[in-house]
């Protein structure tokens, strides 16, 4: 119990520590703005599954050594890639989909966190891992209930 207690004050003590780049959020903000004119600009087609930084290259950065990286937001990210057309019927084909798979509590909580940390950050599309993640979330979930015969 005592070993438990002194790791996490280790770890809250490299936390606390760490330092961050204090521009972060006016950089994403910026990434925000790009990804909203991307979507302004290509509205119907988007501009291509993982064409995305391509388009993104194109803008200046007032900010010095920043990295061109997608927005980090996965729903602007998906729909200035796939359009508002395509994106939206496919995010409203899965949301009624999900709702009509009647979840547990457990399944409802993993999409959530799916969710959230998609309004903050990118890598459910773009880290193959959380990519492969997430596919295997879904399934899982979408499976609750389909028999085996």
């Amino acid at each position: 119990k005592i070993a438990r207690i002194i790791v996490m004050f280790v770890v809250s003590l490299i936390f606390l520590s760490a330092t961050t780049d204090p521009l972060t959020v006016n950089k994403r903000i910026e990434l925000i703005k790009n990804s909203i004119t991307i979507i302004m600009r290509y509205p119907i087609q988007g501009v291509g599954l993982g064409s995305y930084l391509l388009e993104q290259a194109k803008f200046s950065s007032k900010f010095y050594l920043f990295f061109n990286q997608p927005v980090h937001n996965i729903f602007l990210l998906f729909i200035a890639e796939t359009g508002l057309i395509i994106g939206g019927f496919i995010l409203y084909r899965l949301v009624d989909l999900l709702i009509q798979k009647r979840l547990t509590k457990g399944q409802w909580l993993l999409i959530f966190v799916i969710i959230f940390t998609g309004f903050f950050d990118h890598y459910w599309l773009t880290l193959q891992q959380n990519f492969l993640l997430m596919g295997l979330v879904m399934g899982v979930i979408l499976s609750h209930g389909v028999s085996a015969d």
